[in-house]
Parts: C-alpha cells; sequence; structure tokens
C-alpha cells in the first residue's frame, strides 16, 4: 500500500478555533464603544444565523467569497437593526473581518506544533491537502496564518456538498486528484468524522490528541509523530 497524500482536518487539528458566532458579534461591538445586553445580543444574532444556515449552505455550493462575506454583511446589518444599535453596520463588518483573521484574533489560533510539522513534511516531499469540515472561508483561514501554501488543494466541505464522515466527501477528493483511497493518510482530531469516516472510505487514518503525553498507536500527541506514523 502506497501512500502519496496526507490529508489534515483543519478545526482542532492545524488550527485552534473558538468561534461562538453571537459572542464574536457582540465582542466586535464592544470593541467598537457600544455595549448591548450580551446575552440577548448573542442569542439574536445566533438565532438570525440558525435560520439562515441552509440558505448559507446553498451559497457556499458556488464558491465565492465574495457572496459569502455579502451574506455575513447582510446578517449583520438584520442583527444591528434588531438591537437597535448605534454603531454603522459596514464598519462593524469590516471590523469583524480584520480581527477575525489578526495575528492576535480572537478565534483562531495555529498550534505550535502545526507549521513544524508541515515544514518538516514538505522537506520529505509529500503531498498535502487539507479536508475539512468547514465553509468557503477556510481558504482565508489558511492563507491568513501562513500555512495555506503548504497544501496542493483545500477541500471545504461546504464548498462541495457532503461532510465527514460522509464517504462522498473522500470520493470528491479521490476524484479530484484522480488517485484512489489506497493513496490517502488523513489526520484528524475528531473520531467519528476523521478516524471513522476515512477509514470507512478505505483511507488510513490516525488521530491527533494534544492531552496524550505521548504517542499511543494511531492516536499522536502531537503533529510532529506524522511522518513516523505514517511510514510506520
Amino acid at each position: 500500500m502506497s501512500i502519496k497524500v496526507i490529508s489534515f482536518d483543519a478545526a482542532h487539528t492545524l488550527v485552534d478555533v473558538d468561534w461562538n458566532p453571537g459572542d464574536f458579534a457582540t465582542q466586535m461591538v464592544n470593541e467598537l464603544g457600544e455595549f448591548p445586553d450580551p446575552q440577548v445580543a448573542a442569542e439574536t444574532y445566533n438565532n438570525l444565523l440558525y435560520s439562515r444556515w441552509g440558505h448559507f449552505r446553498e451559497l457556499n455550493l458556488q464558491r465565492s467569497q465574495d457572496i459569502c462575506q455579502q451574506f455575513w454583511r447582510e446578517l449583520t446589518a438584520d442583527w444591528s437593526a434588531r438591537l437597535a444599535l448605534r454603531t454603522d453596520p459596514a464598519k462593524l463588518s469590516e471590523h469583524a473581518n480584520v480581527r477575525i483573521y489578526a495575528d492576535d484574533s480572537p478565534v483562531y489560533r495555529v498550534f505550535a506544533d502545526t507549521i513544524p510539522c508541515l515544514q518538516e513534511l514538505k522537506r520529505q516531499n509529500w503531498r498535502m491537502i487539507v479536508v475539512s469540515n468547514w465553509d468557503v472561508s477556510l481558504h482565508l483561514v489558511l492563507e491568513a496564518f501562513g500555512i495555506g501554501s503548504y497544501f496542493e488543494q483545500v477541500f471545504a466541505s461546504l464548498e462541495w456538498g457532503p461532510e465527514k464522515p460522509e464517504i462522498e466527501l473522500f470520493r470528491i477528493v479521490e476524484s479530484e486528484m484522480n488517485l484512489g483511497p489506497e493513496s490517502f493518510f488523513h489526520i484528524g482530531d475528531n473520531p467519528l468524522d476523521d478516524f471513522h469516516g476515512a477509514k470507512s472510505a478505505g483511507w488510513r487514518a490516525a488521530l491527533i490528541d494534544r492531552s496524550l503525553e505521548k504517542r499511543e498507536g494511531l492516536r499522536l500527541s502531537s503533529l510532529l509523530e506524522v511522518s513516523e506514523v505514517v511510514l510506520g
């Protein structure tokens, strides 16, 4: 069995994510000097987003950053109107868009072992991709935090329709890369989505669990163990 491509999940594998949409929106308006009731503000935002999530999924299938950004701008404007905020919704959207991708982002943080792992795998000439349950913004996140260039292709599930652990997403990846399931080794943090999903599709897989002190078989304590487990 010849592994040709190492596949990575993104959230909680390459990048730590702490995102509650309503809390984030409330924090952003606070940073601009306005302080609505935090519980009401967050719940209102989350309810609006939940009611439109199906539409957002449909928009992602167009694979357009501009179209999806417009969705968030309209959501922010409607949220602002519901709360009778004084802050200009356009200014709020712009501020949020800058902060979410900033070096000190309150939402995203690249794990300390991520870049050293990718550098070593690149030195060894491994082909690498990302397969993650994410929206179209995944591309922006990877580029903003300096890791996008390591990957040959990035597959954000909402751009394609199926989500891990659905086998259909793995089959799409195989088709796009013109390779069979035996060519892939997937690394992720979720036992169902990443490990079971990949294994069900015929891929090899391992889990990242940074709570471990050292590797336990196919459970890795660090991404620095990826090369070892793939070659093993």
